[in-house]
């Protein structure tokens, strides 16, 4: 392993009286000059025919000296006066939180291991258990020279069998974690194309238009380029752009991740603003109060553990009968104004402004009103 300029080799596992290591975690030394090791990192060590993976989730710089010397030394350079021969040395440690082992014993590491970055040959280190006919991407860690190094979700855990669960957070407002459940999405079913598995996502729109828009995708990688570089400008983000592009491709070309085959199917009510006429899979629905039982309305209606009276239980379920009965079909506008008169209705009275505004409700002969 070289330590050059151009090697991996970044420092060296420290065991030391005051930094033990041990199976679940130790420390390193960071030595390498202009290292871009940050808290989130991935690392690996080596030695005696062990491989250890880990994440760093502490970085600490410390010198030798104390923070009176320090500040003497400060002192002098800032003024000028006089330079000092030797400037105080700062060693730089990081803190490595274990995460995967081959083979996988659960032992530290035993000596002053060299220190590198993660490569794509260390994926089976962390992801040996799961087979790879089970594997979905579940994204990206960044390699050296921020080399893409795959993370794969169990289809098993997933999809269903055994979990069928995962937590996604992020900032709020920013999309980022619709983002990311889109891009699951993708993954899952082009693992499930490949694995002849029959798999649909199904997916609730929540904030207006989002995810509307999943039917207009790129027609390629070309097309995506030229999208995500107009979408950096129109952000303010070039920088980050070039990343963006070769995450896609890596997965697109490496992963085998096809977005641009999924087909995508609305279910919505008629007259949705932001549905695309152009889009022809469409499933219309309609659903009102009258579609809810009378248990569902009273839940809507009144707080959890609020106290409902039996003439107000009454009133409801003959409201509901009489619709029932009849036959009859009540606008929603009526019925929510019906509902807005009921609750605010009281036993003793009902008030004569609230009923100017709608007339009177629609019940049958001898309900409570």
């Amino acid at each position: 392993m070289s330590a050059g300029e151009e090697g991996p080799f970044i420092g060296r596992v420290i065991i030391s009286e005051d930094r033990q290591a041990r199976p679940t975690e130790f420390w390193i030394t960071i030595d390498r000059p202009g290292v871009d090791v940050e808290v989130g990192s991935i690392v690996a060590v080596e030695g005696e025919g062990t491989v250890m993976i880990g994440v760093v989730d502490d970085i600490r710089y410390a010198s030798r000296s104390s923070s009176v010397a320090q500040f003497y030394q400060g002192q002098v350079e800032v003024e000028g006066s006089v330079q000092p021969s030797l400037r105080t040395p700062i060693e730089r440690y990081a803190h490595v939180r274990v995460l995967a082992a081959s083979p996988p014993r659960k032992i530290p590491p035993s000596g002053l291991w060299p220190v590198r970055y993660v490569v794509r040959e260390d994926v089976d280190v962390l992801f040996g258990k799961i087979p790879s006919r089970c594997r979905v991407l579940a994204g990206f860690l960044k390699g050296r020279r921020e080399e893409p190094i795959p993370v794969y979700f169990h289809s098993d855990f997933l999809l269903g069998r055994e979990g069928a669960h995962i937590n996604i957070t992020g900032k709020t407002g920013l999309a980022t974690k619709t983002s990311y459940a889109v891009f699951l999405a993708y993954s899952v079913l082009s693992w499930a194309r490949r694995e002849g598995q029959r798999v649909a996502v199904v997916m609730f729109n929540v904030k207006r238009g989002d995810l509307m828009r999943l039917h207009k995708l790129p027609e390629g990688l070309g097309e995506t380029e030229e999208l995500v570089r107009a979408w950096a400008r129109r952000s303010g983000m070039e920088e980050h752009a070039d990343r963006v592009i070769r995450l896609w491709k890596e997965a697109f070309e490496q992963e085998g991740i096809d977005p641009f085959s999924v087909e995508v199917r609305y279910f919505t009510y008629p007259n949705d603003p932001y549905l695309d006429e152009e889009h022809d899979d469409t499933w219309f629905f309609s659903y009102g109060l009258a579609d809810l039982s009378v248990g569902e309305v009273i839940a809507s209606i009144y707080r959890p553990g609020e106290r409902i009276t039996d003439p107000q239980y009454a009133m409801i379920h003959t409201y509901f009968d009489s619709i029932w009965a009849a036959g009859r079909e009540i606008p929603f506008m009526d019925m929510r104004n019906h509902f807005y008169i009921y609750s605010h209705y009281k036993p003793e009275r009902v008030p004569r402004e609230y009923l100017s505004k709608v007339g009177p409700p629609i019940l049958r002969a001898g309900a409570p009103m």
